[in-house]
């Protein structure tokens, strides 16, 4: 094959990956997908959610999630009737620097939020915080106590809370950690993670969900 053959050839390949790339990236994300069945699938997709969703829960009445992308903050997604949801996005403003927040896990207690931030967002010396968010526009109405530097993901199990691992780099081998803490966010415990990184954990009622 000549050079100029060989670059017509490369350039095809890299086109058409691109072209794919973009075709699932455009009809495949920023979806929730939705089962009220019993069967173990999901017929329904809320499409274009135009958020990229990370830590969700469940209040009673909305799910909500933590938005990775801009304008990064919360997002919640409320059933209305005939089958039709609004999703209402909530930017969060750090009120001292101008900053855009950003969360990665939360869960809600039943009365408040909580989810974790890095602590530079918040003037904190700690890597990583727990927060308190405002149940109506989601501001952080307090930092209530240090959380592992690794913490990624939480859930509340109506007693504790619990938290799991995520390490930033790909190629880390060691195990993931599973924490535990008391109503007040005082560690109690820690034990081995069911994986290397949690992307997300909730409860059930029974049994306590790793991502």
């Amino acid at each position: 094959m000549s050079l100029n053959g060989f670059i017509t050839v490369l350039l095809s390949f890299a086109i058409v990956a691109f072209g794919a790339g973009w075709f699932f990236k455009y009809f495949y994300a920023n979806r929730l997908y939705l089962s009220d069945t019993d069967k173990p699938d999901f017929p329904y997709v809320l499409n274009k959610m135009e958020a990229k969703s990370a830590g969700l829960t469940f209040d009673g009445q909305s799910l909500v999630f933590t938005n990775q992308v801009s304008p990064w903050g919360i997002v919640r997604v409320t059933a209305l009737e005939n089958g039709h949801y609004r999703k209402s996005a909530f930017p969060v403003i750090d009120g001292t620097t101008g900053q855009q927040l950003s969360f990665q896990g939360i869960t809600w207690n039943g009365k408040n939020f909580i989810a974790l931030t890095d602590g530079d967002q918040v003037q904190s010396p700690y890597e990583k915080v727990f927060v308190e968010l405002n149940k109506d526009d989601f501001s952080i109405d307090r930092v209530i106590a240090k959380a592992p530097d690794q913490a990624h993901c939480v859930a509340w199990d109506g007693i504790h809370y619990w938290v799991g691992s995520r390490h930033k780099e790909t190629n880390q081998v060691s195990p993931g950690v599973l924490y535990q803490f008391d109503k007040s966010l005082s560690r109690i415990a820690e034990y081995p993670g069911a994986g290397k990184n949690c992307a997300g954990m909730t409860w059930d009622g029974k049994y306590l969900w790793w991502a």
